[in-house]
């Protein structure tokens, strides 16, 4: 996939035409005298037919979730346990309900990279198990 057809795909107004010579000034003695340009073929013209034929990138569902999910609780989490151990632990103490929502941040990243590493041995486990039944 080329980067004009994704950036029609991404915007659809994108004109991925583009003229097959980039003008370019004679000189810079005349550029003050004259506005003439000379078309100077482009680097890419002759290999405009051929296409990236790449396979698309495919994400699994359950790592899309985890990610959405874990970008949620690393939004809200620190927040309402700040805003609530403020109002209700901590009686209107912020520092110590500023360390909790340090703790909380860093507590869902610490579940996110555990999650990672442990879908990573799973899949290559996986992995593994399709590659024996090849052999």
């Amino acid at each position: 996939m080329t980067s004009s057809s994704i950036l029609t795909t991404v915007f659809p107004t994108f004109d991925s035409r583009l003229p097959n010579e980039i003008p370019l000034p004679l000189s810079s003695e005349s550029e003050s005298e004259s506005d003439e340009v000379v078309a100077a073929p482009r680097a890419d013209a002759e290999n405009e037919e051929e296409e990236d034929v790449s396979p698309p990138v495919v994400i699994p569902t359950d790592v899309v979730v985890k990610l959405v999910l874990t970008t949620l609780c690393m939004i809200f989490l620190p927040i309402t346990g700040f805003v609530l151990s403020r109002d209700h632990l901590f009686q209107g103490n912020t520092i110590y309900s500023s360390i909790l929502a340090v703790v909380l941040a860093n507590l869902v990243l610490v579940v996110f990279i555990v999650m990672a590493v442990m879908d990573d041995k799973k899949g290559r486990a996986e992995l593994a198990a399709t590659h024996k039944k090849r052999d």
